[in-house]
This record gives structure tokens, sequence and C-alpha cells, in this order.
């Protein structure tokens, strides 16, 4: 990788930190409009 931020990061799976009681939203853009799409 060009990046020496991100080329440093660990590379194993994160652990598991979130529960069931966790609320999530994923909002992503189109690309071309650069609307929110999702939620």
């Amino acid at each position: 990788m060009e990046n020496k931020s991100i080329s440093i990061q660990p590379t194993k799976n994160l652990s598991h930190v979130t529960s069931i009681s966790d609320l999530m939203c994923i909002i992503y853009t189109s690309g071309t409009t650069g609307k929110p799409k999702g939620c």
C-alpha cells in the first residue's frame, strides 16, 4: 500500500465490541448525486 498510516495497521480481525442492544444506522451516497441513500 502507498499510504503508510494504513499499511502499519494490524491485519488481524477486530474483536467484537458491540452488543445486541447497540443501534446501527448505515448511510451511503450514490457517488454521482452525493445524496444519502439508506437508513
